[in-house]
């Protein structure tokens, strides 16, 4: 039987799962516009940063590793396309893969794992009212956005891509169990599995708005109470400075 994604949340009572989720989203947002601009040195630094955070929160890199894998196949693709797009000396003659091509797509996909990473630490360590409640929070200043509602579609959101992974594992566990395998066709193979795959998230996503229904589900409804204590300003303080010097490394 498939188990579930690690990206989903995980209950714990460690620093991250105990910090305010406005914290973690400001946090996310600093780190990954640090690793946009940070060079080699700076991404090693966000890159210890990151698996200080999966270790206090008790989470298996390898584990993420395999959740992730679709992501790490396109970018795998990505770094081949580009190594031979670029134009420049080839590390190997027989071969145009151009080394400038190599590196430039190598530290792209380096920055991608690097905010990856930080958006796999904010949902697996918030629940989902309260990820919520901070966007709204977050959002209730700016002028023609229903914010309660913009939060809900992205709580949403949060909440079934580790449901659409988990799927993705048991449609694909039942076709080999059927037989799939025997299929010498590759596009039908993943034909058939993206069709059932569909089928099965929009059936999820109707049973979840008929729940929500049912339980009179209203824009009106309290949001989760937030507060900040002072180690909520230290771990956004650590944040700050770890991704200056990042940038400035």
């Amino acid at each position: 039987m498939a188990e579930l994604s690690a990206i989903a949340f995980r209950p714990g009572s460690g620093r991250l799962h105990r910090l305010d989720s406005r914290f973690k989203i400001a946090v996310l947002v600093i780190t990954g516009t640090a690793a946009a601009h940070a060079a080699p040195a700076g991404l090693a630094i966000l890159s210890a940063l990151m698996l200080a955070g999966l270790r206090e929160a008790r989470l298996a890199p390898g584990r993420l590793l395999v959740d992730i894998r679709p992501l790490l196949i396109m970018l795998a693709m990505l770094v081949l396309v580009r190594a031979v797009a670029i134009p420049g000396p080839s590390i190997w003659p027989p071969l145009p893969v151009s080394r400038h091509g190599l590196v430039e797509a190598l530290i792209f996909s380096w920055r991608v794992l690097v905010v990856v990473s930080g958006g796999i630490l904010l949902t697996a360590t918030t629940r989902t009212r309260a990820l919520r409640a901070a966007v709204a929070w977050l959002l209730r200043p700016v002028p023609g956005i229903p914010a309660r509602r913009a939060a809900t579609m992205i709580g949403l959101l949060v909440r079934f891509v580790p449901e659409v992974l988990h799927q993705a594992v048991l449609v694909r566990e039942a076709q080999q169990a059927r037989g799939i395998n025997a299929c010498r066709n590759p596009l039908r193979r993943i034909y058939v599995w993206i069709v059932v795959l569909m089928r099965r998230t929009l059936l999820k996503s109707d049973h979840l708005a008929m729940a929500m229904i049912s339980r009179g589900y209203t824009e009106e409804r309290g949001d989760q109470p937030l507060a900040a204590v002072p180690g909520d300003f230290a771990i956004l303080a650590l944040a700050v400075a770890v991704s200056l010097s990042a940038v400035l490394f």
